[in-house]
């Protein structure tokens, strides 16, 4: 219960009433209690839900409704981030997403074409994590193409690997 709390509290009234429509429409049923309980806990009522939802004491039931409310609220959430995510990050992702499924069917070629340039355009920003996933998928499909450079690419991804330390440490260093 604290968790949905924090939740619900840390979220802005304009992500509340995204929520709102979020939950709505993931509702198949029109008697679900989701947004009820939403709309107990963001007006402080904690106590006695149970009682105030079913009309009677249960548990099990309550128990069932808060992790389905806790599991929209962190699907909501990362939902609702990646909607805000800057566009050529989205635009990163999307093309390593996209390499891997073309990896996964066979086209290595195009797989290839579209993840190296994905890892020129994320060191030009220098998104390390990025390229930290970007690296691990070229290094895993490394072997289905002879021009790659097996001892370059690691040692890249090694290099990567103490930039996104580096921004790690003067991140903890400037919070």
């Amino acid at each position: 219960m604290k968790e949905l709390m924090l939740l619900i509290n840390t979220m802005t009234s304009e992500e509340r009433l995204a929520f709102y429509a979020f939950a709505k429409a993931r509702n198949r049923r029109s008697d679900v209690k989701n947004i009820k309980l939403f709309q107990l806990i963001e007006n402080g009522v904690t106590t006695n839900l149970a009682n105030r939802l079913y009309g009677k004491e249960n548990q099990n039931a309550l128990y069932a409704l808060t992790k389905r409310l806790r599991d929209n609220l962190i699907d909501f959430t990362a939902s609702h981030g990646l909607e805000t995510e800057s566009d050529e990050e989205m635009q990163l992702l999307k093309s390593l997403l996209a390499s891997r499924i073309f990896f996964e069917k066979g086209l290595h070629e195009l797989g290839f074409k579209i993840l190296k340039k994905a890892i020129q355009k994320a060191r030009k920003l220098e998104l390390y994590a990025l390229l930290n996933e970007m690296y691990h998928t070229l290094l895993q499909h490394a072997h289905k193409n002879p021009s790659v450079q097996l001892d370059l690419v690691v040692e890249e991804y090694q290099s990567n690997l103490k930039n996104q330390l580096a921004e790690a440490v003067i991140k903890c260093a400037s919070a």
